[in-house]
């Protein structure tokens, strides 16, 4: 995974329930919380982290 991916990937990690979640419930995704998200988006980044590393 590119720098970039995972950089902007952190910035989620950080601001998800700024940016991320409210354009979420605005389509009517609303069974995603925050504490789902978060999970998610770490979840996510530790994979991208991990698989790099074996390259």
């Amino acid at each position: 995974m590119a720098f970039f991916d995972l950089f902007f990937g952190l910035r989620g990690l950080f601001d998800y329930q700024k940016y991320f979640l409210p354009g979420y419930h605005a389509l009517g995704l609303t069974d995603l919380t925050a504490e789902i998200a978060g999970q998610r988006i770490e979840t996510f980044l530790q994979r991208a982290l991990f698989s790099e590393r074996g390259k």
